[in-house]
């Protein structure tokens, strides 16, 4: 058997956003994508992660009384922690690390460790759910 990898699942394009953006902007893309996460990226090179916001993120900023026009910069990411796994890794360090760090997304990096991916806890139950197994026959 051969493990599928983290390239093969995740999920692209990456739904980015840059700490110039406000949170305004950030709850907006979120709620328009129908996702709950965002990575973080440098302005100048947006293959760079540098951080990541959750919709847990920015409801714990805005319960602070942070003003929506602060940008990004500003969210309370105290949980969100920029863990990441390679496209070559196998699916199952993706789920011991989402399980260790009690995360439900992860930053799937290529192998110069530019940004190619995300893979959410919803994608692999996703895939489980369809019949598809972690492990297929090589």
């Amino acid at each position: 058997m051969s493990a599928l990898t983290c390239g093969l699942i995740a999920s692209r394009p990456v739904i980015t956003i840059t700490p110039d953006r406000t949170i305004l902007d950030a709850a907006r893309i979120m709620a328009e994508r129908d996702i709950g996460f965002l990575v973080l990226v440098e302005p100048k090179n947006p293959r760079r992660a540098i951080g990541v916001i959750s919709e847990r993120d920015i409801i714990r900023t805005i319960a602070k009384g942070v003003p929506l026009d602060s940008t990004v910069d500003k969210v309370d990411t105290i949980g969100s922690l920029l863990v990441t796994v390679s496209v070559d890794d196998p699916i199952t360090i993706a789920v011991e690390k989402m399980a260790r760090y009690r995360i439900r997304h992860l930053i799937v990096l290529d192998r110069d460790g530019n940004l190619y991916g995300v893979i959410a806890m919803r994608d692999i139950i996703g895939r489980l759910s369809r019949g598809r197994v972690i492990f297929e026959l090589a």
